[in-house]
């Protein structure tokens, strides 16, 4: 049964992703115009987000798979900025 506490719940994590969803549209935009300490940060949060991607891959790998699906749309979702930070 939903109660008026989960509607709410599940309404402000689907929010939430939307947000999250634009601002990762604008993250290149974001980083273009930031001062050296949000540079580092945005940099740091692409870092930690594409390890995690690989570590996934690593486990799936672990499992019997050969492909590398989550490090390699990771690197296609967000080429632009992976560039702009010198991972690419």
């Amino acid at each position: 049964m939903k109660t008026s506490d989960n509607i709410y719940v599940e309404t402000m994590i689907k929010s939430w992703d939307v947000e999250k969803n634009d601002i990762r549209k604008k993250l290149s935009k974001i980083y273009e115009t930031s001062n050296e300490d949000i540079k580092k940060i945005i940099s740091m949060l692409v870092e930690a987000e594409y390890e995690l991607a690989i570590k996934q891959d690593n486990e799936i790998r672990k499992n019997g798979s050969t492909k590398d699906v989550n490090a390699s749309n990771y690197e296609k979702e967000n080429e632009k900025i992976m560039k702009m930070i010198g991972a690419l």
